[in-house]
């Protein structure tokens, strides 16, 4: 079994003051995977209980291939090798309006106090790779 770490708090738009645009391309965004580990992790009271973060577990998930995800979004260059986008926390986010997440899920990701600390899915890992395999929009450089 994987269990994965997601951000679920908003800096855009939860956070104040709101950071500016080269700040918040570095940080984790909503639905952001943060971390992948194996079952069995002794999660602290901040990632169990901080509505800012949200655990899945995938039990038919090889914890290889959930480390991908954690892939950041490398800045685009210029023909002079020059940035024209900032690099981002991560290329890939969870897809929760995939018509293949549970309803269970998305009801239990929005519910700020949630009595489980963890959900766990049984989705087959394709599925899983399909929801969170989704490419982040690259934030151009102003």
């Amino acid at each position: 079994m994987t269990e994965l770490l997601f951000m679920k708090w908003d800096h855009s738009t939860q956070s104040i003051p709101r950071p500016p645009a080269r700040d918040l391309a570095a940080l984790p965004r909503r639905f952001d995977l943060i971390t992948a580990e194996p079952d069995g992790l002794r999660w602290g009271t901040e990632e169990l209980s901080n509505p800012r973060f949200r655990i899945i577990a995938w039990p038919l998930l090889e914890i290889n291939d959930a480390r991908e995800f954690l892939s950041p979004l490398l800045p685009r260059l210029d023909i002079n090798l020059q940035a024209v986008t900032y690099q981002q926390y991560r290329a890939f986010f969870l897809d929760l309006s995939s018509l293949s997440m549970p309803l269970a899920l998305r009801s239990w990701w929005q519910d700020d106090s949630r009595a489980a600390s963890k959900f766990s899915v049984s989705l087959p890992p394709s599925t899983v790779t399909a929801a969170v395999k989704r490419a982040r929009a690259e934030v151009l450089l102003a």
